[in-house]
C-alpha cells in the first residue's frame, strides 16, 4: 500500500476549508441568480456578493463604507488581478514605463515581457543575497525618472523563499513622488496581517485557493480613487472595472476561508501555530542533509513556508523521491512546475549554482497537523538517507535516463485503400465479447465481435487491420498507436482486439493489456514491496520491456503520476529498441491532456495518432439493422433511418435499443415505421432520466452503507458491488457516459466504469438475486416499468409501462381525517414560508406528515426559512407522508364550506374529501422534500412569547431590507450583561431598541455580533408563535437559528454582515429636556401636520415651550399645516424637524394611551423616545434652515 500522503505544497494551493465548502453550498441555494439582475433571486444572490465584498475588505485592513471608501474588484484568482492591476494601472497613467522586481511571479513577469513587446519600457529591481528588493535602486530610479513612470509593482512576499519585501519603504517612495504602487499579495494575505489602509499600497491582489478558499476567485483591492482602465469590455459589473457576471458562492467561499485565516483582533496567535510547524519542518529537514541551506532564513518570513537547498542534489529528483514516500512539496512555482529551468527567484539572489539545482519548496497550511510534520520529517529523513523510498525511487528512475530514444518511422497507408463510402465490418477475436458497446453477437459467429467502421473511422479501421494482420504475419510494424476518441467510440473494444489477436498469435506471456489506471496500481504496489523484496520494481519494469505488444487504455489516468509516466516513457523506448508494439487509447489528444509530461508526449506522438469518431448516423443504421438481424429480426429501412437519426452517437446505445425493440415487438415481421416512431416517443419520455444521485443514494441504502463509502475508494466487496450496480443503473437510467459517472463515482476512469457496467451486465442472465436486487432498486427509483429479470444477452432492460415516471412512491397510504378550519389556520401559517416560484419546485408544497402516535404536522421550507407547525383535530387512521400544493390546496381549504375533510394518499395521487366535495390532486414524493426542521438543543434561551412578538413589532420596522448594506435588512439580538434580552432594528437614519427579561437553560451558544435575524423571518415568526401564554425556546448556531413553542418550530437563516455599533447612537445626556407626551393625540396631531407635505419636503417642524407643541409642515404648491397641541413642558424652546413618517411608524407600536418620553436638546441632536417597558426609539433630525 502506498503512504498515506501528507501535503506540504500550501504555497501552490491548499485544500478547501469546510467553512468555506458550507458558506458555498449555502450561497449555490440561495444565491444562484445573476446579481445584476433586479428581480428578487437577483438580489438575493446581490446581498451574499456585496456582503462578501464588505467582509473581504474589512479582513484585508480597509475601509469600504468611508466617504472614500476602499473598493474590491473580485477576479477569477491572482493572475488576472495583477494582469488587471499592471496593464490596468498602466494603461490609465498614460505612461510607458514600468518597474518590477526580479523576483516576481511568472503572472507579473511575463506580463512585463509581454508589454515590453508593445512598447513598455520595464526596468527589473534587483535583490540581495536575503531575499529582499533592494530599495536604493528604486531610489535611484526614481529620482531619475518618476515622472516617466506609471506603475511599480513589487510582490508582498516571495512564493519560493517566503520572504517578506520591504513594502512600506518602497510604497512611501512611491506615494512621495505620485508614482502608484502595486503589490502582489498572493503568498501572504491568509498568513500574515495586511492593514491595507495602513500600508502605501495603490492595489492589492490575492486569491483565495492559497489560504482554503475556492479555486476559480481572487480579487484586487485598491485605495480611494485608483481606477485601473478595464482589461475587456462588456457589462457594467463592479463599476465597469471588470466585465462579466459575478460568482456570489465563490465569494462567500472566499470570505469564509479569509474569515478563518485572518478574522481575529489577535492575528499573531492565528500565525503562530504555522510558523510553529514551519520551524519544525525545517529544523527536522536541515539535521538530515548536511550542508543543507534554508534559503531566506536570515530575512523576514511568511510564517508557514521554507525554501531548502540540498546541495549537490537534483531538485526533481527529490521532489519525486519525497512524492513516492508520500510528501507532497515542490521545485518552485506551481505555474512554472512543468519547467526543468532553475528558480529565477534563486538566481536573482545570487546564490551558488549548487545551491540552485537543489532547492526544494515546502509550505505548511492552517490543516497540518503536529504528527504529520514529525512523520514527514521522518519520511524526508529515510530519503535523505538513502533507505526506504528512495530504493524504490532509484529503481524506478534511477536507470529511467539511460535509454536513449529509439528511430522513429511513421506509419502510413496509401490513400486509395482507405476510400470507402460504407460501413465496413472488421472482424475481432471472440476474446473481447463483451467488452465494449460496440461488439454484436451473431448467432453464426458467437466466438466473435465486430466493429462496423463508417467512413468517420476508415483509418482507423485500416490501421487496426494491419496491426492484427501482423500478429499473424509476424511481420514487423511500426508503433507506437494512439487511439483518441469519446466514450463509446470504440477505441478500447480496438485496441484490446489488437491484444487478442496478438496473444493468440504470439503467446499470452507475450501481450499485456493493461488500464493506466491499474499500471499505476501495479508500479504503487511493486514500490510498497522494495523495501522487503528489492528489485521489484525493476522486475516489473524489465516485465514490461519483454513484451511483444503492450496496450494502456486510457492514458489520461497517469497524468497526475510522475512516476507511472517515467516507467511508461522507458518502456517506450525499450519496447522500440527491441522492435515490440504499443497501442495506447486516450480520451482526448495527447498535448490537451492536463499534466502528462512533455517526454511521453513527444514519444507517442511520434507513432500514428488516430480519432476514433463516435459513430455517425449511417454507422448507427448499418450496426442497428447487424444487430437484429443476429437476434432474427428485420427492420425496414425507413425505420431503420429514423431510429438511427434519434439515437445518440453512441454504440453501446444503439445495441440497447437493438435488443429492446427484439423484446418489444414480438414476431417474425419488420419493424415498421409507425412500430419505430411509436418506441421514440415512448423512449423519449422514459428518457427523463433519474439523476445519478439519487441512484446513488438509492444503492447506499439498500447495501446499508453511507453514501460516501460507495463512492469512495474501498475495495471490500459490499462496496465494489454496490458500485457497479450503480454504475449499471447509471447507464440505464441517464445519458452520462462511463467519464462522467466515473467522476462522481470517486474518479473512477472510463475503462474501469465500464467493466463494472459489463460486470454486472454478464451476471444478470444467470443471477436471480441480482436480478431481484435490481428490480427492487427499480421500483425504489420509480422505474417499476422496466424489469431486470428480462434481460437481453447485452444486459439491456425491458420497459413494462413506459409511463416514465421517477419518484419514489410510498409503500403504504395515508389516511387521516380533521376539522377544516383547524387545519386551513395551520397550513395557513406554515404555508407562507413556501415560495411562489422556485429553481426546486417540489419546494412549492407543504408536506404533512402522520406519526403512529396520531399527532400530525404541516411542514414548509424555502432553504432560507423552515416552519413546522402542528395540526389540531386530527383522526388518523393511517400514518404517512404526503406533499400538498400550496396553491391547489389551499384555495380548496378557503373555498370549501365542509367543516371536515378526509385526506388519503396511495403515493400517485391524493384524495381530498368533504361532505360535498372531492378533489384529486397529484402526488410528489415525500422523501424527496428537504428535512423537517426539529428543536432538539440541549442548551437554549427562553422569553415570553408574548415579549417576544412585542420586541418584533417595535423594531422590524426600522430595518431597511433595500439596503446594500444586508446586515440592516434583519434585527439583531443580543444578550446584556444583566441578562436581559436586547433587539435593535435601524436602517441609519432611526433605531428602535426593546429589551426584557431573559432565561437561559444550560449552557447555550452566546447571541452575539452575528445574530441578525432577517426582516421576513422576523414576520413569519410574529405570525407563526401565536401560543402567547407558552414561553419561547431559541437557540443560536453557527449561521441559523431556532425558535419553537409548544406547537410551532421555526429556522432560519441568519444575516451576515457587519452591524453598525449601534450603542454608539444611543445618546447618554443629563442636559436634555426630557417631555412627557400621550400617544393618541400626538398621533393625530402628526398626521394633520404631514397632510401638507411630499416627496420633496418631507419634514415637519415640532417647536416645544410655553406649554405647548406647535407642528407645522410646509411644502411647494401643496401648501402648509399648523396644529397646536397643548402639553405640560413650560422650559426653553427647542425646536427640531422630524420626518413624520418615521414618528407614525414608532407610535403605531404603541396603544393611544400609553405615554412616552421624548429627549431632545436641540435642532442638531437626536431625539430619543423612551416608554417605562424598556423601549427606545432613536430617530435622527432632517436639515432645515431656520434664519
Amino acid at each position: 500500500m502506498p503512504p498515506t500522503p501528507i501535503y506540504l505544497d500550501h504555497n501552490a494551493t491548499s485544500p478547501l476549508l469546510p467553512a468555506a465548502a458550507e458558506a458555498m453550498r449555502e450561497a449555490w441555494g440561495t444565491a444562484w441568480a445573476n446579481p445584476a439582475s433586479q428581480h428578487a433571486a437577483g438580489r438575493a444572490a446581490r446581498r451574499v456578493l456585496e456582503t462578501a465584498r464588505e467582509q473581504v475588505i474589512h479582513l484585508l485592513g480597509g475601509d469600504p463604507t468611508g466617504r472614500a471608501p476602499d473598493r474590491l474588484v473580485f477576479t477569477s484568482g491572482g493572475t488576472e488581478a495583477n494582469a488587471l492591476a499592471i496593464r490596468g494601472l498602466l494603461a490609465a497613467s498614460g505612461k510607458r514605463r514600468l518597474v518590477i522586481s526580479a523576483i516576481e511571479h511568472p503572472s507579473v513577469a511575463r506580463t512585463a515581457e509581454r508589454l515590453e513587446t508593445e512598447g513598455v519600457r520595464v526596468d527589473r529591481l534587483g535583490v540581495g543575497p536575503d531575499g529582499r528588493v533592494r530599495v536604493e535602486e528604486l531610489e535611484a530610479l526614481l529620482t531619475e525618472a518618476a515622472d516617466n513612470i506609471g506603475l511599480v509593482s513589487v510582490m508582498l512576499a516571495s512564493n519560493e523563499t517566503g520572504v517578506v519585501q520591504p513594502v512600506e519603504e518602497l510604497g512611501q517612495m512611491c506615494r512621495a513622488r505620485g508614482v502608484l504602487y502595486h503589490t502582489d499579495a498572493v503568498q501572504a494575505v491568509g498568513k500574515t496581517g495586511i492593514g491595507f489602509r495602513g500600508k502605501p499600497v495603490d492595489a492589492l491582489s490575492f486569491t483565495a485557493h492559497k489560504f482554503h478558499g475556492p479555486m476559480g476567485v481572487g480579487g484586487l483591492l485598491l485605495a480611494p480613487g485608483v481606477t485601473p482602465t478595464p482589461m475587456f469590455d462588456g457589462g457594467f459589473q463592479q463599476d465597469s472595472l471588470r466585465a462579466g457576471t459575478e460568482s456570489a458562492p465563490l465569494a462567500a467561499g472566499l470570505a469564509a476561508a479569509l474569515y478563518a485565516a485572518a478574522g481575529s483582533k489577535h492575528l499573531h496567535k492565528r500565525f503562530l501555530p504555522l510558523l510553529w510547524k514551519r520551524d519544525r519542518l525545517e529544523a527536522g529537514i536541515l539535521s538530515s542533509w548536511p550542508g543543507a541551506v534554508a534559503i531566506g532564513a536570515e530575512s523576514p518570513r511568511l510564517p508557514h513556508a521554507a525554501c531548502i537547498a540540498f546541495p549537490g542534489a537534483d531538485r526533481q529528483a527529490l521532489v519525486m523521491a519525497y512524492d513516492l514516500a508520500g510528501v507532497a512539496c515542490s521545485t518552485g512555482s506551481a505555474c512554472a512546475s512543468g519547467s526543468s529551468e532553475p528558480s529565477p527567484t534563486l538566481l536573482a539572489m545570487g546564490l551558488d549554482r549548487e545551491l540552485v539545482d537543489g532547492a526544494v519548496r515546502f509550505a505548511v497550511g492552517a490543516m497540518t497537523t503536529e504528527a504529520e510534520i514529525d512523520e514527514a520529517i521522518e519520511r524526508i529523513a529515510r530519503v535523505n538517507a538513502g533507505k526506504g523510498p528512495s530504493n524504490a525511487f532509484r529503481a524506478a528512475v534511477g536507470w529511467m535516463f539511460g535509454w536513449r530514444v529509439g528511430t522513429r518511422q511513421r506509419f502510413a497507408v496509401p490513400a486509395a485503400r482507405l476510400e470507402t463510402s460504407r460501413v465496413t465490418p472488421l472482424p475481432l477475436p471472440g476474446a473481447l465479447s463483451g467488452r465494449s458497446g460496440l461488439p454484436t453477437r451473431p448467432a453464426a459467429a458467437p466466438d466473435r465481435s465486430v466493429y462496423y467502421a463508417g467512413p468517420e473511422n476508415s483509418l482507423v479501421a485500416a490501421a487496426v487491420a494491419r496491426l492484427i494482420a501482423a500478429a499473424q504475419s509476424g511481420n514487423a510494424v511500426a508503433t507506437p498507436l494512439t487511439l483518441i476518441g469519446p466514450p463509446g467510440s470504440g477505441k478500447s473494444l480496438l485496441a484490446t482486439g489488437v491484444a487478442a489477436a496478438w496473444s493468440a498469435a504470439q503467446g499470452d506471456n507475450a501481450v499485456l493489456s493493461v488500464t493506466g489506471l491499474d499500471l499505476r496500481r501495479q508500479l504503487e504496489r511493486a514500490l510498497g514491496a522494495e523495501t522487503e523484496r528489492p528489485g521489484a520494481v525493476a522486475e516489473l519494469a524489465d516485465h514490461l520491456a519483454a513484451l511483444k505488444l503492450l496496450v494502456v487504455e486510457d492514458l489520461d489516468a497517469l497524468a497526475e503520476s510522475a512516476v507511472t509516466v517515467e516507467l511508461l516513457t522507458v518502456t517506450v523506448d525499450r519496447l522500440a529498441a527491441a522492435g515490440a508494439a504499443l497501442v495506447v487509447t486516450a480520451s482526448k489528444p495527447l498535448g490537451e491532456i492536463a499534466g502528462l509530461d512533455a517526454r511521453i508526449v513527444g514519444r507517442l506522438a511520434a507513432g500514428l495518432n488516430l480519432e476514433v469518431a463516435a459513430p455517425a448516423e449511417g454507422t448507427r443504421r448499418e450496426l442497428l439493422v447487424a444487430a437484429l438481424a443476429a437476434a432474427g429480426r428485420h427492420v425496414e429501412p425507413a425505420a431503420a433511418a429514423d431510429l438511427a437519426a434519434w439515437l445518440h452517437a453512441d454504440a453501446r446505445r444503439v445495441l440497447a435499443v437493438a435488443s429492446d425493440l427484439q423484446h418489444r415487438f414480438g414476431g417474425r415481421k419488420p419493424i415498421t415505421k409507425a412500430e419505430a416512431r411509436s418506441y421514440i416517443t415512448q423512449a423519449a419520455a422514459q428518457e427523463a432520466s433519474t439523476p445519478l444521485s439519487d441512484i446513488a443514494a438509492v444503492v447506499a441504502r439498500y447495501y446499508a452503507m453511507s453514501l460516501r463509502t460507495l463512492r469512495s475508494s474501498s475495495r471490500k466487496a459490499p462496496v465494489v458491488l454496490a458500485r457497479a450496480v450503480t454504475i449499471f443503473l447509471a447507464r440505464q437510467l441517464t445519458p452520462l457516459s462511463y467519464d462522467e459517472i466515473g467522476r462522481y463515482l470517486g474518479g473512477r476512469d472510463h475503462t474501469t466504469v465500464m467493466h463494472n457496467f459489463h460486470r454486472i451486465d454478464d451476471r444478470l442472465p444467470k443471477d436471480r438475486a441480482l436480478r431481484s436486487a435490481i428490480d427492487d432498486l427499480l421500483r425504489r427509483l420509480g422505474r417499476a416499468e422496466m424489469s431486470a429479470s428480462c434481460v437481453s444477452g447485452s444486459g439491456a432492460l425491458r420497459y413494462r409501462t413506459g409511463t416514465g415516471r421517477t419518484s419514489v412512491r410510498p409503500e403504504a397510504p395515508m389516511k387521516i381525517t380533521c376539522d377544516r378550519e383547524k387545519l386551513l389556520k395551520a397550513f395557513q401559517d406554515v404555508a407562507a414560508v413556501a415560495p411562489a416560484r422556485s429553481p426546486k419546485p417540489i419546494l412549492q408544497n407543504v408536506k404533512l406528515e402522520v406519526s403512529d402516535n396520531g399527532s400530525a404536522t404541516f411542514f414548509a421550507t424555502d432553504l432560507e426559512v423552515s416552519i413546522r407547525r402542528e395540526v389540531e383535530g386530527v383522526e388518523v387512521e393511517t400514518p404517512g407522508s404526503v406533499l400538498l400544493p400550496v396553491t391547489r390546496f389551499g384555495a380548496i381549504l378557503r373555498e370549501s364550506s365542509d367543516t371536515t375533510f378526509r385526506i388519503e394518499t396511495d403515493g400517485v395521487k391524493t384524495l381530498v374529501r368533504g361532505e360535498r366535495s372531492r378533489f384529486n390532486l397529484p402526488s410528489e414524493n415525500p422523501s424527496e422534500f428537504p428535512p423537517a426542521v426539529g428543536f432538539d438543543a440541549e442548551a437554549y434561551y427562553q422569553a415570553p412569547t408574548r415579549l417576544l412578538k412585542e420586541m418584533i413589532r417595535r423594531t422590524i420596522f426600522a430595518t431597511d431590507n433595500e439596503s446594500s448594506r444586508y446586515a440592516l435588512g434583519g434585527v439583531k439580538f443580543e444578550v446584556s450583561e444583566e441578562g436581559k434580552l436586547i433587539a435593535v432594528g435601524t436602517d441609519g437614519r432611526r433605531l428602535a431598541k426593546m429589551e426584557g427579561p431573559l432565561e437561559k437553560i444550560g449552557d447555550p451558544a452566546p447571541v452575539g455580533d452575528a445574530t441578525i435575524v432577517p426582516m421576513r423571518s422576523l414576520q413569519l415568526i410574529d405570525r407563526t408563535l401565536t401560543d402567547e401564554e407558552a414561553p419561547t425556546k431559541f437557540a443560536v448556531r453557527a449561521n441559523d437559528a431556532v425558535f419553537a413553542t409548544p406547537t410551532s418550530t421555526l429556522s432560519t437563516r441568519l444575516l451576515e454582515g457587519r452591524y453598525p455599533r449601534w450603542r454608539d447612537v444611543v445618546p447618554t445626556r443629563s442636559d436634555s429636556a426630557k417631555i412627557e407626551l400621550t400617544v393618541g393625540p400626538f398621533f393625530a396631531a402628526v398626521r394633520q401636520a404631514a397632510i401638507v407635505t411630499n416627496d420633496e419636503s418631507r419634514g415637519v417642524d415640532f417647536a416645544f415651550g410655553d406649554g405647548a407643541l406647535v407642528l407645522a409642515g410646509q411644502a411647494a404648491e401643496v401648501g402648509e399645516s399648523h396644529v397646536e397641541l397643548p402639553i405640560g413642558y413650560d422650559g426653553a424652546k427647542i425646536e427640531i424637524t422630524l420626518d413624520p413618517r418615521f414618528l407614525v411608524d414608532f407610535l403605531k407600536t404603541l396603544g393611544p394611551e400609553q405615554s412616552f418620553t421624548f429627549d431632545l436638546v436641540d435642532s442638531d441632536s437626536a431625539a430619543v423616545a423612551l416608554t417605562d417597558d424598556g423601549y427606545t426609539y432613536v430617530l435622527m433630525p432632517l436639515a432645515r434652515d431656520r434664519n
